[in-house]
């Protein structure tokens, strides 16, 4: 029998880091549609040329609920790249497309039942301000956000918070606490938050059901 090709969903797809997904999962035999506005602020001329050819493209909204539901039919994964991001002054444009957006998302695939197995979402580095890093002194701390004062004096070192001294960048876990300092940044927090909610109740209830299955088997 044929096996079944794996369909994905890349939201955000001609990005940087989308566009890259939509390659690699190509390369390695997947059918790839992507879903991305072409928001002008990142894509004056329309759809890039690194766009690959071989995936079906829409574009559309990942906030309208009837452009996202045709987005997910047939797929079994979904990489979630879309944000509006930056440091514009448009509040409710973040919390719209970010928040809402993926908590949309999440809640048609349960409603309709889709056999989606497995929803990636992307989060941003401006959630954990600079990141972690190594201090000589203190091991691995979390330095805040440099200053405004700081960089127009020309240093543009990211120092320790103990003791001052430069740091060098280390890879940044996700157990580290939020320093929000922009919407795009709350927002994005706020997806990644639905998911894991999300992720946690769909757990519970598996479990629950199981259990129940299994105390109905063991009473006949």
């Amino acid at each position: 029998m044929p096996t079944h090709q794996k369909r994905a969903l890349v939201t955000g797809g001609a990005g940087l880091i989308g566009s890259h997904i939509t390659d690699l999962l190509i390369a390695n035999g997947y059918t790839v549609r992507i879903l991305d506005n072409l928001e002008p602020n990142t894509h004056k001329h329309g759809k890039p040329a690194w766009v690959n050819p071989q995936a079906e493209f829409v574009q559309g909204e990942v906030q309208d609920a009837a452009t996202m539901r045709a987005a997910l039919q047939g797929i079994d994964i979904v990489f979630h790249e879309a944000a509006y991001g930056g440091y514009m002054p448009e509040m409710a444009k973040y919390v719209l497309v970010n928040s809402f957006g993926t908590a949309q998302m999440l809640e048609i695939i349960r409603d309709e039942k889709l056999p989606v197995r497995k929803v990636v979402v992307a989060s941003s580095q401006a959630v954990y301000s600079e990141g972690a890093a190594l201090c000589p002194q203190h091991g691995h701390v979390v330095p805040a956000i440099r200053s405004v004062e700081q960089l127009r004096s020309g240093d543009f070192a990211v120092h320790c918070p103990l003791c001052g001294k430069p740091t060098t960048s280390i890879p940044t876990p996700a157990t580290t606490v939020s320093a929000q300092t922009a919407a795009s940044d709350s927002s994005t927090s706020a997806a990644s938050r639905c998911c894991r909610s999300m992720c946690a109740a769909h757990l519970l209830r598996w479990c629950a059901q199981q259990l129940t299955d299994a105390s109905m088997r063991c009473a006949t």
